[in-house]
């Protein structure tokens, strides 16, 4: 629903970079780091989210690239689509306003689900809905107003013992992402 791209940046890693809604500057950008501190706070995996400003003129576009929206129709992402993007994206003093989500390490498994178990990870044996800690994510998503809190908003990801082998023996650890939307 927020227009935004992938980043890498030498030395750092990878980055999502997503803009506010149009006509909401703020908004989102600042919920998302609130929320995912308070989240980490309490003990759950948030991705590590922030508030960017950074000139455009930084931003090198690789040849190729294409992008998905939420039609499901591929097209090319060119500059002209980086500046549309950008465009909608708040602007101050000729920097742009993102929020920047850290890659999440491991290998994505895709989202978590609130019932039942994961047929794919033998250390998954208590029913989800007899979990504490996702009864209690339901309490903090009430109390943060993240109403968003949705299991496509979750992403379950394989911890590899070794990182350069990621089939080798690891654990799956569970995240809640897109917190855009809380506090309203």
């Amino acid at each position: 629903a927020n227009p935004g791209f992938r980043v890498n940046i030498p030395g750092l890693g990878k980055f999502l970079l997503k803009a506010d809604p149009e006509g909401e500057p703020e908004r989102a950008t600042g919920a998302t780091a609130i929320a995912a501190r308070i989240y980490h706070a309490v003990g759950y995996f948030a991705p590590c989210d922030s508030v960017v400003h950074f000139d455009p003129k930084v931003l090198k576009l690789e040849p190729g690239l294409i992008a998905t929206d939420n039609t499901g129709i591929p097209r090319p992402f060119d500059e002209a689509a980086l500046q549309r993007l950008l465009a909608r994206a708040s602007q101050r003093e000729g920097l742009v306003r993102m929020g920047a989500s850290r890659w999440l390490p491991g290998r994505p498994l895709g989202p978590y689900r609130y019932e039942g178990t994961r047929d794919d990870d033998p250390n998954d044996v208590v029913d989800h809905e007899d979990r504490r800690e996702l009864r209690g994510g339901r309490v903090l998503a009430a109390w943060l107003n993240h109403f968003d809190s949705r299991e496509q908003n979750t992403m379950d990801v394989w911890m590899a013992e070794r990182p350069d082998d990621e089939h080798s023996p690891g654990f799956v650890r569970h995240y809640i992402l897109d917190l855009g939307d809380s506090f309203g």
